[in-house]
């Protein structure tokens, strides 16, 4: 028993030592520090490890530097952890049960209770389901599973047979077509090689056509260059030059024909004046002669005229008349010679004027020609004719120069280039260094006969057909692929099938078994029925003890109503019980108002906790705390209910500690207890002092 809990760190209290007696009370109201002393208790008595539930829920509440001990009365008090939280400490007036199979205080009751820790009942309820051909079984549920899965595997083995012989026609037809694809894909390659060697062929006469042709523009850019400057001074000013001199010599040789033709007129005026005297020396002499005969026949006729008078005996005077007369016409006559002679004399100096005329324009006419022909001479030609027809070939070469440098300029173009030099030396670099390598040396080869156009098209043929293949191929091995997945899958459901068969028969085996074995537990189950009658008798009367009950009129499971059955029945130790209420109705523990409930866990946590005491074989006589047990019973079951923990006690020698905040509770104990150990608590501010 215990006798003094010291709480040296322990939440909110520090350096307290509480006294412990047979009964000892706590009394104070809600965060008053109750449950931080049931911790305590757990602490002391069940040394939770850190790793478990109760460990880690009191590490995270207080703390891991938590201290407390306690004294005692003999040997110390030890609890398992479940035993204390499932049956041995009631918490906030919650008593709900709870018998979880596989913990050590339901085990060692069932071994108190059964033989062997086993319940026959349960084990006869649990074989004769699994002996059971209905569909409610796990037993039967797996073998049905089993049978199916059993008809889907051998349905699928089925369709992996079907799957892998249409895997071998596939792998066939892949076979065949790979075959034909490779004769086709030879096919294929001689004709490539074909036309691979007419276009080595055609890249070869390509390349010499584009290193002449690089040539030919070299070529044409040097003769460009070259002869620019004189083609465009031969051709831009011989024409305009030659047409000036020659118009000049035309011009000078007219001057010169109209200079002759009026020399020619002059002599012919001369001629006509002279009577066709030749030359100036006789003209002016026959003047001169003429004057002279003109005057002396003047004077021979005026004296012939006067002497004829004078004999024909004309008066002196009319001698002298005639004579005069006679002298007047032959001065006359002078005076008209003088004239034409002076008349001649301006002929003959027009003549003379007109021949220094045709004398000048020969001159210029002879410097013209000269002009005319030193320009010939310098242009190399004969006759204006022949220079103006060097001129035409000189326009003609222009011409050309100016297409060629167009072309050159095109050619340019086409490499990217932007002016004749930079062409110059884009050619001269691709005659110094080919793009596709030194050219062939002489002539290249003619490929062999064939027409190229027939096989392109039996090469397209050709890889069509192939390409027509590779798809057949691909969706066949797809397909063969797909079909032969279940090769490997075939071993595994094979090894699935015989699998579940084994299975199936072990369960058919195990179900058969189960029938003989629930026939077996039957018999003992029948025997075994006292230690759960005993039990639920002695829940059943501590239970009528608090609520007041009675048993039912007409239980369930009895066959006639006037049996007398307790208020209680356990069909199992883990299963929910029926209890009786005041109706005098048996229901399902959850059914029950919650006072009723209370009373039923309480009476079953006292028995309960009796025969666990008594099982564990301990030499103390047991704790038991009772945290507000009673906040769901009235005042007359609580009255009882302290009857019956009174009882108890007195029984078994169990420590009890009770907590309440309710004063009416406190007193009813304090005054059913004689020597109860009281402890008031004051509130969390307080610093939870303490006064017994």
């Amino acid at each position: 028993m215990i006798t003094r809990l010291r709480l040296e760190r322990f939440g909110a209290f520090e350096g307290r030592d509480l006294e412990f007696a047979a009964v000892t009370l706590f009394v104070g109201p809600n965060e008053s520090g109750k449950t931080t002393i049931v911790d305590a208790l757990c602490e002391v008595l069940c040394k939770p490890r850190s790793n478990r539930i109760a460990g880690k829920r009191l590490a995270l509440r207080y703390g891991t530097d938590r201290r407390v001990s306690a004294e005692f009365d003999g040997e110390p008090m030890t609890l398992p952890e479940d035993a204390f939280g499932d049956l041995f400490a009631i918490r906030s007036g919650d008593l709900t049960l709870d018998v979880r199979p596989g913990t050590g205080w339901v085990e060692a009751l069932k071994a108190d209770l059964f033989t062997a820790g086993l319940d026959p009942k349960r084990l006869h309820a649990a074989l004769a389901r699994r002996a059971g051909t209905d569909g409610g079984s796990r037993h039967n549920r797996e073998l049905r599973q089993l049978v199916e899965e059993q008809r889907r595997l051998e349905e699928r083995r089925d369709l992996l047979l079907e799957q892998a012989a249409a895997a071998r026609s596939a792998k066939a037809a892949v076979a065949e077509r790979q075959a034909e694809r490779g004769g086709l894909a030879d096919e294929l390659d001689g004709l490539m090689r074909t036309l691979d060697e007419r276009q080595r062929h055609a890249r070869r006469r390509l390349q010499q056509a584009e290193q002449r042709e690089a040539e030919r523009l070299l070529q044409g850019l040097e003769e460009l260059t070259r002869g620019a400057g004189q083609r465009a001074g031969s051709a831009g000013e011989a024409p305009a030059r030659l047409q000036e001199l020659t118009a000049a010599s035309e011009a000078a040789a007219q001057e010169v024909e109209r200079a002759r033709a009026e020399l020619e007129r002059a002599r012919r005026h001369l001629q006509d004046g002279q009577g066709g005297a030749p030359g100036r020396a006789a003209g002016e002499a026959g003047r001169v002669r003429g004057i002279a005969a003109g005057v002396a026949l003047g004077l021979l006729a005026g004296g012939v005229l006067a002497a004829a008078a004078l004999v024909a005996g004309a008066p002196v005077v009319v001698a002298v008349a005639a004579g005069i007369a006679a002298t007047a016409g032959t001065a006359a006559v002078a005076a008209m010679i003088r004239l034409r002679s002076a008349a001649v004399e301006a002929v003959r100096e027009e003549t003379d004027r007109a021949v220094d005329r045709l004398r000048a324009r020969r001159e210029r006419h002879d410097r013209s020609k000269r002009e005319l022909r030193d320009f010939l001479e310098r242009h190399g030609a004969e006759s204006p004719e022949q220079l103006l027809m060097q001129l035409g070939g000189a326009r003609a070469d222009e011409a050309r120069r100016r297409d060629a440098e167009a072309e050159l300029m095109a050619a340019a173009r086409e490499r990217g280039l932007n002016d004749l030099h930079a062409l110059a030396g884009a050619l001269r670099e691709q005659l110094r260094d080919p793009p596709h390598g030194p050219p062939a040396a002489g002539p290249v080869p003619s490929p062999a006969p064939g027409d190229e156009e027939a096989l392109r098209a039996r090469a397209a043929a050709v890889r069509e057909r192939l390409d027509e293949l590779d798809e057949l191929v691909g969706r066949e091995r797809e397909k063969a692929a797909a079909l032969s997945a279940g090769a490997g899958e075939m071993a595994e459901i094979t090894a699935r099938i015989a699998a579940a068969g084994r299975r199936a028969a072990a369960l058919e085996l195990d179900r058969r078994a189960a029938g003989i074995a629930a026939s077996l537990f039957a018999r003992i189950a029948d025997e075994s029925t006292a230690a759960l009658d005993e039990l639920s008798a002695d829940i059943g009367a501590r239970y009528a003890a608090v609520a007041g009950t009675a048993a039912p009129r007409n239980a369930p499971g009895h066959s006639s109503p006037a049996t007398p059955v307790s208020p209680v029945t356990l069909a199992a130790l883990e299963e929910e019980p029926l209890i009786v209420d005041a109706s005098a109705v048996a229901r399902p523990a959850g059914q029950l108002s919650q006072g009723t409930r209370d009373a039923y866990g309480l009476a079953a946590r006292l028995a309960l906790a009796e025969r666990t005491q008594l099982a564990r074989g301990g030499g103390d006589p047991g704790l038991l705390i009772l945290d507000e047990p009673f906040q769901a019973l009235d005042a007359t079951r609580t009255a009882r209910a302290l009857r019956l923990i009174a009882r108890f006690q007195e029984h078994t020698g169990f420590q009890l500690v009770v907590m309440t905040a309710d004063e009416r509770v406190a007193l009813a104990v304090a005054g059913r207890f004689a020597g109860a150990r009281v402890h008031r608590l004051a509130a969390r501010g307080s610093g939870y002092p303490v006064s017994q």
